[in-house]
């Protein structure tokens, strides 16, 4: 009778279990720092092209979700939606701190919102579907 190979792991042992939870805990965090480093520069990319005359709310969004995708090495519904909501309110606030409205407060500014242009509602609603795009990350082989 031959003794088991103990080196021998099946895929469905407990352990490999506990290390799929791990690396996805990893990739998630590495996608969520992505994220914040990718917002940081979206942010102020938005305002130097305001400063060149250029009006870009995507941006913002977009560069979030780059940034998550990129940096997590890992595909996740989860990290594509918390992109997507987060995306979508940092295109807000950027624009917001840029235009000059009567109100300088956010509330005034969420309740005015309606009145911006379809196109700008428009860039907003595709910063918000971009970050979440890029946000799902790829295909881990």
């Amino acid at each position: 009778m031959t003794e088991p190979n103990l080196y021998d792991v099946d895929a469905t042992t407990p352990s490999s279990k506990n290390r799929e939870k791990n690396s996805f805990a990893l990739a998630a965090l590495r996608g969520l720092v992505g994220a914040v480093v990718g917002g940081a520069i979206g942010w102020y990319g938005f305002h130097w092209l305001v400063g060149q005359g250029l009006l870009a709310p995507m941006l913002p969004g977009a560069l979030v979700g780059l940034g998550c995708g990129m940096s997590s090495g890992w595909r996740s519904q989860t990290l594509g939606m918390l992109c997507g909501a987060g995306g979508l309110i940092i295109g807000l606030l950027a624009y917001w701190q840029v235009l000059i409205l009567k109100d300088d407060s956010l509330s005034f500014f969420i309740s005015h919102l309606h009145e911006r242009s379809p196109q700008n509602l428009l860039m907003f609603g595709l910063g918000g579907l971009l970050a979440y795009w890029f946000g799902l990350g790829r295909k881990r082989f």
